[in-house]
């Protein structure tokens, strides 16, 4: 019978992202019969005493220059997911953390925001590239954009009572501004600081973190917007590298980035940036009754302003035409059905506005090149 191969899983499992990322390991592991995972953390005695663990292989959250040290000195192979320290040398298996920075950039830019303002770890290079993703697309988006940056070490975002300064910056903010919180916990405290200086979210500033862990942000207040990391994969990939360092150790690249999974969009960043209260009125309503199916002359009815008035002023504020901005919002809807649930094709042309499942197929394949089942097939629940 051949010697076991024993990898330490080196993250404490006390949060979305350490789970979902063993759970791709653990994906993984059922196709080695010879692995053997060890957990490392308070759950997991067998793994107290790190230095003199007899194994082969660690996949560590590296996330502390203490962690990324002692793990060097160890002489066995070391996959990081975390990509917190890249000086150390470890093979890594991470998320994509420039181009999770540029989606963001990218969808806040989208909402019409000249002004952005991003709060992230100090010297951590996950940080760092998210915030220089970022960035780049602002300046790419927006001519003459304005980006504001706050960062503290980690150390810092974890201490009680620190709300303080960030509230102090964010009083200073122009407004409407789009604003990155590096991830969910820091993405709070942005939130907690807005109501205590009275700034509106997402009226004065659209707040977008990252992790999604989704039950945190779905009782924020208001319902946290947050990018999906595509974690099971990340672990799923970082055990298969592994396996291939101690198979081939020549033959294994020392880095792989993988790309976000999705933003999800939640309360917080559905802002209408528009000083006319007649066509932030008209956005209201078209974004507010989608699955009432509302058109154009039923918003015109609530709206105290001719047609034509109203698409003059709506298309210099928004650079679209109302029945444009309907029909985006119905796809924007469908799109979120088609991914997230598993409701028949007719059930989502109705819940997204459309009066006829023939009218919602036409649309849809017109803006997508797919049908609503291709896209669902493409990028539905679980499809990775």
């Amino acid at each position: 019978m051949s010697k076991p191969t024993r990898i330490a899983l080196v993250m404490e499992l006390a949060d979305h992202y350490d789970r979902e990322i063993v759970r791709g390991v653990i994906r993984f592991s059922k196709t080695r019969s010879d692995w053997q995972l060890f957990g490392h953390g308070w759950m997991f005695s067998p793994l107290d005493d790190l230095p003199h663990w007899n194994g082969d292989g660690v996949i560590a959250r590296v996330e502390s220059r203490e962690m990324a040290e002692l793990l060097a000195s160890l002489d066995v192979s070391v996959i990081d997911v975390a990509g917190a320290y890249v000086d150390y040398g470890f093979q890594s298996i991470q998320n994509d953390d420039e181009e999770t920075g540029r989606l963001v950039g990218n969808y806040l830019a989208d909402r019409g925001l000249r002004n952005f303002a991003f709060f992230g770890v100090t010297d951590v290079d996950w940080s760092v590239a998210r915030e220089r993703g970022l960035s780049e697309a602002v300046q790419n988006a927006v001519r003459e954009a304005k980006v504001g940056s706050f960062t503290r070490p980690l150390s810092w975002w974890k201490t009680p009572g620190s709300n303080a300064e960030v509230a102090d910056f964010i009083a200073d903010l122009p407004v409407p501004a789009g604003v990155f919180a590096c991830n969910d916990a820091t993405a709070l405290k942005v939130l907690h600081a807005c109501r205590s200086v009275g700034r509106g979210v997402p009226d004065e500033l659209a707040v977008v973190g990252v992790d999604n862990e989704d039950i945190t942000c779905e009782l924020a207040q208001p319902a946290l917007s947050s990018v999906a990391l595509d974690l099971e994969r990340i672990g799923y990939e970082s055990a298969s590298r592994l396996d291939l360092v101690l198979r081939y150790p020549s033959e294994a690249p020392g880095k792989v980035r993988i790309p976000p999974d999705r933003l999800y969009e939640r309360v917080s960043s559905r802002i209408f940036p528009t000083t006319d209260p007649m066509v932030r009125r008209a956005l209201e309503l078209i974004h507010g009754r989608i699955a009432s199916g509302i058109a154009t002359p039923e918003l015109m009815e609530a709206i105290p302003l001719s047609r034509r008035s109203l698409e003059i002023r709506f298309r210099r504020e928004t650079g679209k035409t109302l029945h444009r901005a309907i029909v985006d919002a119905r796809l924007g809807r469908a799109c979120d059905l088609l991914r997230d649930t598993d409701a028949k094709i007719a059930a989502v042309a109705q819940d997204s506005g459309f009066q006829s499942i023939q009218r919602f197929f036409e649309v849809f394949k017109a803006r997508f090149g797919l049908t609503p089942g291709e896209y669902r097939r493409r990028h539905g629940m679980r499809n990775a």
